[in-house]
Parts: structure tokens; C-alpha cells; sequence
């Protein structure tokens, strides 16, 4: 379902017909779907009522109500419809059977061509990533199956090329990107985000780099779902901390400090963050954190450094971080580690940071099983 169709563009010719009523009510259901996108699309949800959405689609609604129970359940065909249309051009990418590109190629050419598409089509963009969330937790039920289309195809190739790909390493990657594809559309920014295509392929590749021989034994779902609400919190918080700051270095210091303060209070996600180095679901999470965090402060602040020497600085600050904790053994000394990483980011772009807030000391120790290992 594109806006580029229109509901007048589904109107039946004028004349006498005999058509079979299977055919009539499919065509004025395509017609109500198209209306409810278009009314939805300019109103808002909350305005799209069912005498309107019938009079835009040109039937009674008596019509309306003999298709559909209400205006919900109309939406979610609506939704499912919009949102496939969106997914359709990056899921062909894999599932041509005649193409002869090798994996990591094909996965920049699906990522490029999902976000033409959200760009190409911002109307529908902005229905299935604002709107529908005015239906509640049915919203996000519906969205994670969509987005498991996409996730399962790449988890899929990633097997097939190097033997080592788990469903929560696809997922992470799926839900990364289309993180910045909702912050991009709610922003009404949504024409950039295939420049943004260059900068992912980079990150998402780690997927395709792993080899059987690194993946000694699975982090735990629940673990490993703990560990991304963490960094999702975080990233929620980091514009404001990144927009008021008087320069890049400041406003990425107190990101860090939020990442820093929420993951010092779960001992299991902090050996996740700084420690573990095998997992390719981790590695993943991790990584794609990285990635958002670095698109959100180039948008924020003209004085950002590339992303490339951004990506580079956080690689440092992570490798100076991990070394400190690992000189204490199984008992981390947060504020020395938090030192470290501090002074490496102002030493690097040379800013004084005042009135930041200072941690808590204490200590924090490993779970049991994670004995720290070079």
C-alpha cells in the first residue's frame, strides 16, 4: 500500500455491471484502506472517524460497518497492509533466488532499500510508526512480527555464509535500525535516512564476521534482554543530555555517565558491556548501541566529530574501560574505570567538562560465572 495511489484511483467505472459480491466488497475494502492511510495520514488517528473514512472512500457506513467490526480493525488491515508495502522491496532483496551476491553485500543493498522506502513513502512511514501507536500494546505485537520478517531472512544468510548467527543478533540489528527510522519519521526527517545507509553496513557486518569457533555458549535471553533495556533507557535519555551540552565531548560524557549509572546497578549487564568479547548476540547489541548514539550526536551537534573518528574514540574509551576493570580481577573499581574513560574523551577533543556529576564509589562484583578473561 503506497500513497502514491489514491482512493479515487480505486473507484469503479460508472455504468451498469454485474460483478460477483466476493469482487465488489474486495474492492470496497481496498477502497476504506486506502481512505482510512489518507485520512489518517493528514488527520491523525484520533481524527479518523468511521463517517469520515467512509465518506473519503465514497460508501455508506453501513457499508463500512458490514466489512469491518470497527474502526480498529479496520486500522490494523490498514497497518499490516502499509507496513508490508514498506518491508516488500528490502525482503525481495533476499529472497531473489537468481541473485549472486554474496551476503554482506546484499544485506547494505536491503538496508539501503528499506530506508529509500520510508523515505519515498513518508505518509505511510509516519501511520505505521506514530499513528498506530495510539492503539496500544497491540501496536508493538504487530510491529516485532513485521520486523521478524526481515530479522529471519538475515539471520538466515548470515548462517548460510559463515555457519554463526543467532535470532537475537539478527534482532538486535533489525531493531537498531529501525530505531533511527522511527526517530527519523517522528522528526519529519525521514528524505535522510538513506544517507545514513554507509554508516550501517559498517556496523551491521560484524553479523557476517563471526565464525563458528567464537561462539562458546549462548548469553541467556533474559540476560541479554535486561542488558538492551538498559542501553535503551540510556539512548531515551541522551538527547537532552547531548542537546544542552556545551560541546560534543560534554554532551557524550553524560551519555556515557547515564549508560555508566544504569549498568553499575546490574552486575550481569555491566560483564555484558565491558567484558565479554565472544558473543556475537552481545557484540551485536553493543555495537548497534554505538551506532545510534553516534548518528543521534552528529544530528544534535554541529561541533560532532565524524562518525568514523567517533566510532574510533568509543572503541578506545570501551578498550581503556575493559582494561582498568580487568586489572581488579573479579572486583571492579568503578571510579577508576570511570576516570579512565573520562580523561581519554577530553584528552581527545581537549574540552573541559565542569559541574558533572560525580559517581557513587564502591564496587561492584562480577556474576560468578564471569570471571573476566584476556
Amino acid at each position: 500500500m503506497s500513497d502514491s495511489t489514491t482512493t479515487d484511483d480505486l473507484r469503479l467505472p460508472p455504468g451498469p455491471r454485474l460483478l460477483a459480491r466476493e469482487v465488489v466488497e474486495a474492492h470496497q475494502r481496498d477502497r476504506i484502506l486506502h481512505a482510512l492511510l489518507e485520512v489518517v495520514a493528514r488527520d491523525g488517528y484520533e481524527a479518523s472517524s468511521v463517517s469520515r473514512v467512509a465518506k473519503h472512500a465514497g460508501v455508506s457506513t453501513a457499508t463500512f460497518y458490514q466489512l469491518y467490526d470497527n474502526r480498529p480493525s479496520a486500522f490494523w488491515d490498514m497497518y499490516d497492509a502499509a507496513f508490508g508495502s514498506l518491508l516488500a522491496p528490502a525482503l525481495a532483496v533476499w529472497d531473489d533466488p537468481d541473485a549472486t551476491t554474496e551476503a554482506p553485500d546484499r544485506l547494505r543493498r536491503c538496508l539501503g532499500t528499506l530506508l529509500g522506502s520510508v523515505a519515498t513513502d513518508p505518509d505511510v512511514a509516519r501511520v505505521v510508526v506514530t499513528e498506530a501507536a495510539w492503539l496500544g500494546p497491540r501496536f508493538f505485537e504487530r510491529r516485532e512480527r513485521h520486523l521478524h520478517r526481515l530479522s529471519e531472512r538475515i539471520e538466515r544468510a548470515a548462517r548460510d555464509h559463515n555457519g554463526a548467527a543467532s535470532p537475537i543478533a539478527a534482532r538486535s540489528i533489525v531493531a537498531a535500525v529501525w530505531a533511527l527510522v522511527e526517530e527519523h519519521v517522528a522528526a519529519g526527517s525521514a528524505a535522510l535516512l538513506p544517507s545514513l545507509t554507509d554508516d550501517l553496513d559498517q556496523i551491521v557486518r560484524t553479523l557476517f564476521e563471526q565464525t563458528d569457533d567464537r561462539l562458546p555458549d549462548r548469553v541467556s535471553s533474559a540476560a541479554l534482554a535486561r542488558y538492551q533495556r538498559v542501553l535503551d533507557r540510556v539512548f531515551a535519555a541522551s538527547r537532552e543530555l547531548m542537546d544542552g551540552a556545551p560541546s560534543w565531548q560534554v554532551g557524550l560524557y553524560a551519555s556515557l555517565i547515564a549508560c555508566y549509572t544504569e549498568i553499575r546497578s546490574d552486575p550481569e549487564s555491566l560483564w555484558l558491556h565491558f567484558i565479554d568479547t565472544s558473543h556475537e548476540e552481545t557484540v551485536a547489541v553493543r555495537t548497534a548501541h554505538s551506532a545510534r548514539l553516534l548518528t543521534l550526536l552528529h544530528e544534535l551537534r554541529e561541533d560532532a566529530p565524524s562518525k568514523q573518528d567517533g566510532t574510533a574514540l568509543l572503541r578506545r574509551i570501551h578498550a581503556a574501560m575493559r582494561s582498568s576493570i580487568l586489572e581488579n580481577g573479579e572486583a571492579i573499581d568503578l571510579d577508576a574505570a570511570e576516570r579512565t574513560f573520562a580523561t581519554l574523551l577530553l584528552s581527545d577533543g581537549g574540552a573541559p567538562v565542569t559541574g558533572v556529576p560525580a559517581s557513587a564509589p564502591g564496587e561492584t562484583v562480577l556474576p560468578p560465572h564471569a570471571t573476566p578473561q584476556d
